[in-house]
């Protein structure tokens, strides 16, 4: 999911796992080319690079702590609405190592981030440090054969996205290191392919003034923004060849004019003077244009419209109001990028009150929290107890979601 505010981006945070690796070699064998735009244009000829996601429109695997120490990987099935201990033990408790769905908390208490790669998952965890590495493992779907794929060096961070292509052979995120001399302090990016099977990383290229934003086609998009400009570029990565950078941005933006977002190999624009959407396919220069004044408020110029998703067809399209308490509030509606037609404003939350926002399409469906189940557990090795939040997933329909219908078909968890 995407939205208009770039300093905002934040993804996923992974777990992996460690082969032999030395930053010195990565940094010298990088090779970087500029190169003018007509070299570097999206295309689906021979690759097509995608987001690693923890979901498919089968089922979606999620993360959960609910004992002192480890976690649980879940399996949500959308055929059978369960949600079940990626485990097939009989009267496993879910509690070691012998067991698929187990998950150790390291000592900085967070759990890996989880994916889907083909047939496989990554389980993916950041770190910068070297009591807790960043590091990324690789299992079977049912939580078997679990290795380490890639272990950082200490100062490196990975990610925070992760992608591959149509082969699923090879995984590609940002390797980032910090390190400090007599100058200060000074960060490295390298976008890096790490082979699935040999565990090999190969640095691309050096992207320390910019930030990796989405792909399209067999291209990646990165920026660059300031206070004032934001500029996207085309990054083709070289399948069999040096990653190439284009020279010169694709597109260009004053962000107080204009707000923008790549997301599912389009573009989308947002002019703030005429409150009209703009929306460009990059692999095939098919444009679509959506007015979208009379839902368009602007109270002042921090609490500007905003745009998120694409979910599906559809897009989430925020705009903020004043209460009378002088409070600002949100106001939301779904555009359905079809048609041009706007929802009706929408209300629907979850128990807690949080405005309620998809986590995945399942054909005509969403998959959405809508409620917590309250869980005691120890949260120390003196078995002190914490009360906790375990999140509970249900599908509803996307005629129900915009139109604020509480209609929720609950996934079952019988672990809680």
């Amino acid at each position: 999911m995407k939205h208009f505010n770039l300093l905002a981006i934040g993804i996923l945070s992974l777990l992996l796992v460690g082969c032999s690796y030395n930053a010195n070699e990565a940094t010298s064998a990088v090779s970087s080319q500029m190169a003018s735009d007509d070299i570097v244009t999206p295309s689906t000829a021979e690759h097509k690079l995608s987001l690693c996601v923890p979901s498919s429109e089968q089922g979606m695997y999620t993360v959960d702590s609910i004992a002192n120490g480890y976690g649980n990987i879940f399996y949500i099935d959308f055929e059978t609405m369960q949600q079940i201990p990626l485990c097939d033990t009989p009267n496993c408790t879910h509690s070691n190592d012998s067991c698929t769905a187990w998950l150790q908390i390291d000592e900085s208490g967070f759990l890996p981030g989880i994916l889907q790669l083909g047939n496989s998952i990554l389980l993916v965890q950041n770190g910068e440090s070297s009591n807790h590495p960043a590091c990324i493992w690789i299992a079977d779907a049912n939580g078997e054969n679990k290795k380490l794929l890639f272990s950082a060096q200490s100062g490196q961070s990975i990610g925070p996205a992760f992608y591959t292509d149509e082969t699923n052979s090879s995984l590609y995120f940002v390797l980032s290191e910090v390190s400090e001399s007599s100058g200060g302090i000074t960060e490295k990016k390298t976008l890096s392919k790490l082979d699935v099977k040999t565990a090999e990383i190969d640095p691309l290229i050096d992207i320390t003034d910019y930030g990796l934003y989405s792909a399209c086609g067999d291209c990646f998009i990165v920026y660059r923004a300031n206070e004032s400009e934001q500029h996207f570029y085309y990054l083709y990565p070289g399948y069999d060849t040096t990653a190439v950078l284009a020279s010169t941005p694709f597109y260009s933006n004053e962000t107080s004019k204009t707000g923008a977002f790549v997301s599912v190999d389009t573009l989308f624009e947002y002019d703030y003077q005429t409150a009209s959407l703009k929306m460009r396919n990059l692999l095939t220069g098919e444009e679509k244009c959506f007015d979208c004044s009379p839902y368009a408020e602007q109270p002042d110029d921090e609490h500007r419209p905003d745009c998120r998703g694409p979910y599906g067809k559809y897009l989430l399209y925020e705009t903020s109001y004043v209460s009378k308490e002088g409070y600002f509030l949100p106001h939301y509606r779904v555009l359905n990028l079809e048609n041009g037609e706007f929802s009706e404003e929408m209300n629907l939350k979850d128990s807690q009150g949080n405005f309620l926002t998809s986590l995945t399409v399942v054909k005509d469906q969403f998959c959405v929290v809508y409620d917590y189940t309250s869980v005691n557990i120890a949260v120390a090795d003196d078995n002190t107890m914490e009360n906790v939040l375990i999140p509970k997933y249900a599908l509803l329909s996307q005629d129900d979601y915009f139109h604020s219908r509480d209609n929720f078909h609950p996934i079952s968890n019988d672990s809680f």
